[in-house]
């Protein structure tokens, strides 16, 4: 029993594979690639309401990193090993804010694995089918609605209920629905969606709800109209 932990051990240390380095090369380029083509897409059709640049900016440097970990790994079953005690010692404490984010940092890690695995063509096939899907859901939720988030800052709501802006909007609306209503002493935060149909609709119900409350703030997000 002795000899075979023994030979185990010995195997565990001794069992290592090379890495073609013009592979992991071009691996890595690939990676960088897409993980590029990705962040275009997601900038331009995410529908996140955070800051999609910033947020972007880490797609290339996690699917380069997947990639890295992957190669050197898949080359050592110690390695393997290892790997799985450290990964349940760490702990990640950023929040996502929102599940596309996670999508989008999952799909990161698949295309990393893939290529880590040196499955390129697979990996190019399935990120290719993946964003015709993204396009595809995207072109038809922006054939559906021109719905907005629209965010409203009071910072003196004397005289002005959230009625009277409610009111307001709906003249330049065809809907509206509350998505978060935030009252303190100083001022009175409302988020809207909306539905609005032009850039002049916009504009006039600006002028409407500055004209109601010469002080307020508007902001719009998620804006996908069509003039």
């Amino acid at each position: 029993m002795q000899n075979e932990l023994s030979s185990f051990e010995q195997f565990l240390a001794t069992q290592k594979t090379a890495i073609p380095y013009g592979d992991f090369v071009l691996n890595i380029f690939i990676a960088a690639t897409l993980a590029a083509i990705l962040r275009i897409l997601y900038v331009r059709h995410g529908r996140s309401i955070s800051n999609r640049e910033a947020f972007a900016t880490n797609f290339v440097l996690l699917t380069v990193i997947t990639v890295l970990i992957i190669s050197i790994v898949k080359s050592s079953l110690a390695l393997s090993l290892g790997l799985v005690g450290a990964l349940s010692v760490i702990r990640f404490r950023t929040a996502i804010k929102e599940p596309e984010e996670l999508t989008y940092l999952f799909l990161c890690i698949a295309i990393g694995l893939g290529l880590g695995a040196s499955q390129v063509v697979i990996t190019i096939i399935a990120f290719a089918i993946i964003c015709l899907l993204i396009l595809l859901f995207n072109f038809v939720n922006q054939t559906k609605t021109n719905l907005s988030l629209l965010q409203i800052v009071l910072s003196d709501s004397s005289g002005v209920s959230s009625q009277d802006l409610v009111d307001c909007i709906k003249k330049y609306c065809s809907s509206v629905s509350l998505s978060r209503y935030t009252e303190s002493p100083s001022n009175l935060e409302m988020y809207l969606y909306i539905t609005i149909d032009s850039y002049r609709d916009m504009d006039d119900m600006r002028a409407a709800i500055k004209n109601l409350h010469p002080n307020s703030e508007i902001s719009f997000l998620e804006n996908a109209m069509v003039c």
